[in-house]
């Protein structure tokens, strides 16, 4: 039986181990879910007879590699196993189609009615790009893999209203209340939406661990793109903020859910330690972002105006030593001991 609390000895004899054994199996894995994915999508575009754009081909590619052995693996060891070759089919479709939903949003290329109808009547629509025949083509594989169709078709309306309801983000008389309600339905839906593509049956708090970590992601992402969120004039908890010790408060307190949440799952110890640790590894990045805005504030009572910050200051660089070693220290800090 594992250790049923772990001191700080032992707990640094188990830290450090799991750490290198983690960011290895990050590495092997990352490099064939990039291999597969690339695979995958020349597969689709012969059939379809088109091809992908570049930059949706690449984010497509990027995001399945870093996905896959971040979030997808670490919520299968749960069970006691890692992905199988479905599931990670499966998660390049989602990819494939979450990618196409931003850019008929971000782009415009389909009104908000006919994205309704792409989504929920798929039997319905007549395709014409290339983009609608790839979308449809995955949205479908998807609908046939899934088990539980009722409830992912819940969550899938909720991440399409998410979708629409953002485009408010944009009014720059938007509360910030409800900038928090958008961003939370649409990072907590979109990442649950991935467990069904899962075959474990999930408890009710592995399903609000996906959730949960679903906000913290998109927190994390909207930390990192202030500057571009700015520029775009796009309204986001993070463009609004004024006091880095303030956001430090809201985001601890969206980990300190998290983690109550993980202490709830009916899993052995040992593997939700693990669990644990590797879904610090992805918000800690979220706590050295944070760390910047600190440096920007320097004492003062708020951040300085943000013509005066130079977006180099706003560059979350994880090559740096120092926000290497801020991120092992926060992914310590934040790992569950049991």
């Amino acid at each position: 039986m594992f250790y049923s609390y772990l001191g700080p000895v032992r707990f640094f004899f188990y830290f450090w181990p799991s750490l290198i054994r983690f960011g290895v199996r990050f590495v092997r894995a990352r490099r064939t879910a990039i291999r597969n994915a690339i695979a995958r999508l020349h597969q689709i575009e012969q059939e379809l007879e088109g091809s992908f754009d570049e930059a949706t081909f690449q984010k497509v590619v990027e995001r399945h590699g870093v996905h896959l052995p971040l979030v997808c693996d670490p919520f299968s060891a749960l069970h006691a196993r890692f992905t199988i070759a479905a599931e990670q089919e499966r998660d390049i479709y989602y990819f494939i189609c979450s990618s196409l939903l931003d850019d008929f949003f971000d782009q415009k290329t389909l009104t908000i009615r006919q994205i309704n109808d792409i989504v929920f009547e798929p039997g319905m629509y007549k395709s014409g790009t290339f983009n609608e025949r790839a979308f449809l083509f995955s949205h479908v594989f998807l609908l046939r893999e899934i088990k539980h169709q009722q409830a992912y078709e819940r969550v899938l309306r909720d991440v399409v209203q998410a979708q629409s309801d953002s485009l408010r983000q944009f009014d720059p008389h938007i509360t910030e209340e409800e900038i928090q309600r958008i961003t939370f339905s649409k990072g907590g839906n979109s990442l649950l939406l991935c467990r069904y593509y899962l075959d474990s049956e999930a408890c009710e708090a592995e399903e609000q661990c996906w959730y949960r970590l679903g906000t913290m992601i998109q927190l994390c992402n909207d930390l990192a793109d202030i500057y571009k969120d700015r520029q775009d004039a796009i309204q986001t908890l993070a463009t609004r903020c004024t006091d880095a010790e303030a956001i430090a408060d809201f985001f601890n307190e969206q980990v300190d859910g998290f983690r109550a949440q993980v202490a709830l799952l009916p899993y052995p110890r040992k593997q939700k330690m693990d669990f644990s640790l590797a879904m610090a590894a992805i918000y800690s990045l979220g706590l050295v972002a944070i760390d910047n805005l600190r440096k920007l504030q320097v004492g003062a009572a708020s951040l300085p105006p943000p013509e005066q910050v130079p977006r180099e200051a706003l560059i979350l660089d994880m090559e740096k030593p120092a926000n290497i070693l801020r991120w092992v220290r926060y992914v310590h800090r934040h790992s569950w001991r049991g």
